[in-house]
């Protein structure tokens, strides 16, 4: 972009993942990594390398070993695989790792630091640092970047009210429907509720409530 020059001239190939912002390189048959800055993350001392959402898998000398995107190498398990998906942002994005037991969701920032670990049945970005979370037994809650609950896990389904920054929460045992606001402060909370938007205001009514 400013014709600066990331990667020095001297590699037969080189492959940019975009996830990762990593280059994988090549000499002469081996392989390494290098970041965006230019930097050499693993010498091209490997028979072949694969980046599988944060994680980099190298061969050498016939045994698998497994690095973070920094290059740190970690505790290599063939079990289990981790799939990245990424979201409406950049800042984050859903790993999904499948193993023996089953599939589980968690959550991985730009830098591929886990902030929610994978443990959970499915999670799904809402908005800003804010997610929907489904536990083990398919109750919905939120869950923040932090990893911190924002809403118990006592629902049956969270999301978004189309064209505005409200959040509602459904508890289908009693047709209750909560009404919560970009910073999840709840703003109201009723039985059998229809939510009605227009251009300038959102209409929220139930038997016994009207709120504008």
């Amino acid at each position: 972009k400013n014709k600066d020059t990331l990667i020095e001239n001297k590699y037969q190939s080189i492959e940019f993942d975009e996830l990762t912002n990593i280059f994988t390189i090549e000499v002469t048959g081996k392989y390494g990594i290098a970041n965006i800055d230019g930097d050499i993350v693993l010498d091209t001392a490997y028979d072949s390398i694969q980046i599988q959402g944060t994680n980099i898998y190298g061969l050498k000398d016939g045994e698998s070993l497994e690095f973070d995107i920094n290059g740190n190498q970690k505790d290599f398990n063939d079990n289990y695989k981790l799939i990245t998906v990424p979201t409406d942002t950049q800042d984050y994005n859903i790993i999904v790792k499948i193993d023996d037991s089953g599939t589980r969701y968690g959550v991985a920032d730009s830098n591929g630091n886990i902030v929610i670990e994978c443990e959970y049945s499915y999670i799904e970005r809402l908005m800003g640092d804010y997610f929907v979370v489904y536990d083990l037994a398919y109750k919905v809650g939120i869950l923040n970047s932090a990893n911190e609950t924002v809403l118990d896990f006592n629902y049956s389904l969270i999301q978004k009210v189309d064209d505005t920054n409200l959040v509602q929460a459904f508890i289908l045992d009693d047709s209750t429907i909560e009404v919560y606001s970009n910073n999840m402060e709840k703003i109201y909370s009723a039985k059998n509720t229809r939510i009605t938007v227009r251009d300038r205001y959102v209409k929220l009514y139930s038997e016994n409530d009207l709120l504008y």
